[in-house]
This record gives structure tokens, sequence and C-alpha cells, in this order.
């Protein structure tokens, strides 16, 4: 099985590549950017030469934003709520579409997007409910509740093809993204997203999961109205990405994955880390 390992920075990226190498891992580095379609359709062409399909995306990079997304901060207010989007959202779609044919080509296709229960409206919306602390921000927790609502999207495209789609919660990681500041560990929060990516074809699809409860139905009241412990916050990080990827390796090596492929972002400010069968 071959790791490729993306980021912006070939510094990161080749750090990381010599990290899963030592640890017994065919690693590559490639380049890619989730906020530039053309890096990701370029990582496609790569993916496709190389190996012809993909089996699993998981689309985990993201960005928590500053305190411009807050309301009546200023002028900026908008700039900074499309730059988060740009990232947690809209990369979502841009990797997602240009790894699409290369998912169709596979016969167990799957799609995890990392979510968050910042992205559920009904706990946002009680008062002195467990993300009342929460500032109000008008880009991640949208932005979240956004991909809740295209993982559905794709379910349903997906569904006849026998993809399944979910999204997942890896709650309070401890990640560069929010200065190391959870109470979970990179390796517990990957565990989630390496369950949902390794699915039997009897697998739930178009669900958000998190370590709390199996699997719910998306929807607002049924799921993101259910009781979460944390909120995932930055866990596009490299710390999580690198605990994923890793995860995934060694179910791969233990036959868990069936011959699965990979594709992780971990994190536009990190790295990326793409896996594809080899």
């Amino acid at each position: 099985m071959t790791v490729y390992v993306g980021a912006r920075e070939a510094r990161r990226r080749e750090a990381a590549v010599e990290r899963l190498r030592a640890a017994g891992g065919d690693a590559r580095g490639i380049a890619l950017d989730v906020a530039a379609a053309d890096t990701a359709a370029a990582a496609a062409d790569e993916i496709a030469t190389r190996h012809g399909r993909l089996d699993v995306l998981v689309n985990n990079a993201g960005i928590t934003g500053d305190k411009r997304q807050i309301p009546g901060a200023g002028t900026d207010v908008p700039a900074e709520v499309r730059r988060v989007f740009e990232t947690n959202f809209f990369g979502v779609i841009a990797v997602t579409e240009a790894m699409l044919p290369l998912l169709l080509r596979s016969p167990a296709g799957r799609v995890v997007n990392v979510s968050g229960r910042g992205g559920s409206l009904t706990a946002m919306a009680i008062p002195d409910g467990e993300l009342a602390g929460l500032p109000p921000l008008l880009g991640y927790p949208p932005s979240k509740a956004a991909v809740n609502a295209v993982t559905l999207q794709y379910a349903k495209h997906l569904r006849p093809y026998g993809i399944l789609v979910n999204a997942v919660c890896p709650r309070h990681t401890a990640t560069e993204g929010n200065g190391f500041t959870g109470d979970r560990t990179a390796e517990e929060g990957a565990a989630i997203a390496v369950r949902m990516a390794t699915l039997g074809p009897d697998g739930p699809t178009g669900t958000f999961t998190d370590d709390s409860s199996w699997s719910r139905v998306l929807g607002e009241e049924v799921v993101l109205g259910g009781q979460v412990a944390g909120v995932e916050a930055g866990a596009g990080a490299e710390a999580f990405g690198e605990h994923l990827d890793a995860a995934l390796y060694r179910a791969g090596a233990e036959g868990e994955l069936a011959g699965y492929g990979v594709v992780l972002q971990a994190g536009r400010q990190q790295s990326q880390h793409l896996r594809v069968r080899g």
C-alpha cells in the first residue's frame, strides 16, 4: 500500500514522508492545496496514472478561522468567513469532485467527511447547552453545518454505486489547530474516521458518527441534537492526520482494509495525506 503525503509546503511534506517511511510505510510526497482545484486535479491524475482507482477518500482539511469572523468585528468579517468556507466547505467539494471518477472505479468506495459538533444547529440554539461557551462565529460552525449537508447530497448521489458517504466528529482532539488544548489524543480522534473508512458493504451511508453513537441517520434533530462530548476544532492539524494515516496503514497491513486506498487531507495549513491502493 502506497501513501501519498501532500502539502503546500515541501518541507512539511517531506518531513511527514520520512516519518511514515521510518514507521515502515511506503510513502511519497505530492503537492496539494484543497483550496486550489488545479492541485486536486493534478493529484487525481497522478493517482489515476499510478493506480487506476481510489477506494477511500477522507476529507479532513480544515481551519478554525480567527476573531474576524465574530459578528460586528468590522469590515473583514465577510472576507474571513469566505476564507474559512474555502477550505472547510469548498475544499471538500473540490477534492471530492476531483477524485470522484477514481472512486467510481472502486468496487467498494468510501467517503468520510470530518465534521464536528460545532456544525449542529440544534446544539447551537440551546442558550445554556454544551456549546454555550463558544463565541458566535460566522465561519467555522456554519462551514461544518454545510459539510453535513453536502455529505447527504453525495450519499444520495453515490448510493446507487455502492459508495458510502458519511460525516464524523473526532471530538475535541489536541492538535496544532487548537493549540493542543483538546482532551483527546490525535490517535483517539482518528479512530472514528478509520472505522467509517473501513465499513463493509452493508455499512451505513448519509450518517453523522462519533464515538458516543456508532451510526445515526444524518438529520438535525435526530443526529446533531444528540449528546456529543466536546467540539471538533482544528482537527485538520498535521498530528491528527498522521495518526489517522498511520492507523489506516496498520489496518491495511492487518488485512482489514481489503486493499482499500485512501485519500486523506490532514489540514490545509499543515499537510495533506493521500493513501492509494498499492
